[in-house]
């Protein structure tokens, strides 16, 4: 539902966007590319953002979201990255009264997930695998390895290649795998290695 920046001494930066699908675009140098940065760093980049003037002052980054099920979570992160603070519901700043989740960019734990695991399992998708290779080695799906299709950039769509099928002869069967499931709803799970 939305995106910020927020700062103890600043006005909070904001952009929201609506149901579907979303276009952000502009003249250059107009930030469109900082916002895909953004989106990526709080869907779990474990890389902070990349440093822009504008970040001066900001602090925090927070994502607001809304599933089709109709539930709402917003995530706070430091812009220097680090854990997530996951709380239901969309708020534009931290809400004193409820205790949040603790969620991690990477390697969960047995008590910390992953931002990709609890967001994967809200939608149903926890545990899906992809094929990777000819001899049916699989991978689980991850919000990592499913952003190409979530957010598509400027470069990509310019390029005479399809934006969600890699060039690179190791990524080709995964990306393809990953582009079959989305249309099909069907995983690679009964796969059996070669």
């Amino acid at each position: 539902r939305f995106i910020s920046f927020i700062g103890p001494k600043k006005d909070t930066a904001e952009l929201e966007f609506g149901s579907g699908l979303n276009l952000i675009f502009g003249p250059s140098n107009t930030g469109k590319s900082s916002v895909l940065d953004a989106l990526d760093f709080m869907l779990g980049r474990e890389r902070k953002l990349k440093e822009i003037p504008e970040h001066e002052g900001y602090d925090q980054v927070v994502l607001g979201i809304e599933l089709s099920n109709n539930e709402q979570f917003t995530f706070f992160r430091n812009i220097n990255g680090g854990d997530f603070e996951c709380y239901e519901g969309l708020y534009k700043s931290k809400p004193n009264d409820l205790e949040p989740i603790i969620l991690r960019a990477k390697n969960s734990t047995k008590k910390i997930q992953t931002v990709s695991e609890f967001i994967l399992e809200k939608i149903d998708l926890d545990g899906k695998k992809l094929k990777k290779n000819s001899d049916n080695k699989t991978v689980t799906l991850t919000l990592r390895n499913f952003l190409p299709l979530l957010m598509v950039s400027e470069t990509s769509i310019q390029k005479e290649a399809s934006p969600y099928i890699g060039e690179q002869y190791t990524e080709i069967t995964e990306h393809r795998s990953r582009l079959r499931f989305v249309l099909t709803g069907v995983d690679d799970s009964s796969l059996l290695p070669a």
